[in-house]
């Protein structure tokens, strides 16, 4: 079994992961984005969605709150996750523990700096708007948690979740253009950190003389 996969979890929590799946495999193809390029963009393997789609996998909340900003889901649909996210949270004793990942902002300054940054540009333009975390989120189609993350520097947002938030903010082109390029950068270190790690778990180990 895979991580995440153990048959002793409980019934109800196979219950919540069959309603998660199928529905964020309902919303991802009214988004008309395809397995490959949900994967992609949301930084997992193609696999792991058709895992988590089909209810075999217990997701990370990180990784659904990607899949729900890439699938562009309406404010009343995020809160439905949210709230299935909120019951499988009451049977976390019962999720095999991961081995804990160092924070991508941890492993790369740079990183660091454009995490930094990003949050400190989307607060400001919300609070030069005068809109509240909750009205900004809901306004693109984003959860308040997912704002509240990228305000406080701790996750980046996808492509299209900038977009709508430059929209909602509206920030200049030039700005919009900047925040973007913030997000390329950390995907781009997020996807480089994952592929020297692969490596490294590939590298063969010596035998001791």
């Amino acid at each position: 079994m895979g991580q995440h996969e153990s048959m002793a979890r409980p019934a109800e929590v196979q219950s919540i992961l069959n309603e998660l799946g199928p529905l964020i495999h309902e919303q991802r193809l009214n988004a008309r984005v395809s397995g490959p390029v949900a994967a992609f963009r949301a930084g997992f393997s193609q696999s792991k969605l058709s895992k988590i789609e089909h209810g075999k996998l217990w997701p990370e909340e990180e990784d659904v709150r990607r899949l729900v900003s890439v699938a562009r889901m309406a404010p009343e649909t995020t809160e439905r996750v949210d709230e299935l996210l909120r019951r499988l949270r009451t049977f976390s004793a019962f999720k095999p523990k991961r081995k804990p990942r160092i924070p991508l902002e941890q492993r790369d300054l740079d990183a660091r700096r454009d995490l930094d940054e990003l949050g400190r540009l989307v607060r400001q333009h919300r609070e030069n708007a005068n809109l509240s975390r909750a009205a900004t989120a809901s306004r693109a189609g984003l959860s308040e948690t997912q704002l509240v993350d990228v305000e406080q520097s701790t996750v980046p947002l996808s492509d299209e979740g900038m977009c709508r938030l430059a929209e909602v903010l509206r920030m200049t082109p030039h700005t919009t253009v900047h925040a973007l390029t913030l997000v390329r950068r950390l995907t781009e270190a997020r996807d480089r950190l994952r592929a020297e790690g692969r490596r490294t778990r590939r590298a063969p180990r010596r035998r001791p003389g």
